[in-house]
């Protein structure tokens, strides 16, 4: 009865499904997205914060020579997606002030449009970090 038990097998044959899994999905998602769509990059970052924790968790037991560097780039692709996601909620925060007195309008317009054109120079820098994940050119 306990050589059934799932917690009977060696580690290795349970954290490459989940590890696979985890990458396929982030995978897709980078596939499919369309940097200019906010809910879609928070969607990919949260697909990279899946995959970076799956692989913290087992990197003991992977090779730390594969494992750390992956782990990085997935930090660093995590940083990027929720510097544009915290873009994208502080330019509908400020789009909430639009109907205050004149000069809050203004300031409030001021700001929308420097975030937009942060939002434009990342998303157009996303692409490196998306390859480095990936292994391959993503546009």
């Amino acid at each position: 009865m306990a050589q059934d038990s799932p917690l009977a097998a060696p580690a290795g044959r349970g954290m490459r499904p989940l590890l696979r899994k985890a990458e396929k999905r982030l995978d897709k998602r980078i596939d499919g997205l369309d940097t200019a769509d906010a809910h879609a990059r928070h969607r990919t970052r949260i697909a990279a914060k899946k995959a970076r924790y799956a692989a913290e968790f087992f990197q003991d037991l992977l090779p730390a020579k594969r494992v750390k560097p992956y782990v990085g780039r997935l930090a660093k692709l995590q940083d990027k997606l929720g510097m544009l996601n915290d873009y994208s909620v502080a330019h509908r925060l400020l789009d909430a002030l639009k109907g205050s007195n004149a000069q809050v309008a203004r300031q409030a317009a001021y700001a929308r449009g420097y975030l937009a054109a942060s939002t434009a120079a990342r998303s157009n820098r996303l692409g490196k970090a998306l390859a480095s994940v990936t292994g391959r050119r993503v546009t």
